[in-house]
């Protein structure tokens, strides 16, 4: 009967039935809780379906029977971000970084990203823009990493959905010039906003 559920819960994961699927996971591993890959397919149907509290309780015992698995350690960061739990995801997501995601190019960006808005909720900031300019130095970034790039260098210690709306024009105009590297475009944002603290800088 395992056998059975094993390979009906596989098959709606593939097509799209999510909630069934994370049922039937979840009534085979009550039973066989040291099924390894079927925890992994839960905690990937869980962060995918956006159950986020869910999947960070599961991506922990995967972490834990697979810790030189980056990408784990990334989806466990990842997940405790939506959840707010700042402190664990930055703890996680650097333990990710360390160990390199190889799998997933897109799980590896996201992840960078989250590391480099968890430095700058803590006010590390150089290391903030490190990360977030070797994120997306290559690419066209999106408003929400300009935004980020902004408030790093203004020294500004909170996340994008934090900001007030009034400041995001000048907060990502100094996210683009950082991006750049443009003095010019600096030059022209402390002439318009000279009470800017650190634009000068």
């Amino acid at each position: 009967e395992l056998e059975q559920l094993r390979a009906q819960a596989l098959q709606e994961g593939e097509s799209g039935k999510t909630d069934d699927a994370i049922r039937d996971y979840q009534r085979i591993l009550a039973q066989q809780p040291d099924w390894k890959e079927g925890t992994w397919n839960l905690g990937m149907l869980q962060y995918t379906a956006g159950h986020f509290r869910d999947a960070q309780l599961t991506f922990a015992k995967v972490t834990a029977f697979a810790p030189g698995l980056g990408m784990a350690w990334a989806l466990r960061g990842l997940s405790e971000f939506e959840t707010a739990a700042y402190d664990d995801a930055l703890t996680h997501l650097q333990q990710a970084q360390t160990l390199g995601i190889k799998d997933d190019e897109e799980i590896a960006r996201v992840s960078t990203y989250h590391l480099g808005l968890l430095y700058l909720r803590a006010g590390q900031f150089e290391r903030a823009t490190q990360i977030l300019i070797a994120s997306f130095g290559a690419g066209s970034p999106s408003p929400q990493a300009n935004l980020a790039l902004g408030l790093a260098t203004l020294r500004v210690p909170l996340l994008p959905s934090q900001l007030d709306p009034s400041r995001e024009a000048l907060i990502a105009a100094a996210g683009q010039a950082a991006l750049a590297n443009d003095p010019a475009s600096f030059a022209a944002l402390v002439q318009a906003h000279p009470d800017i603290p650190y634009l000068h800088l």
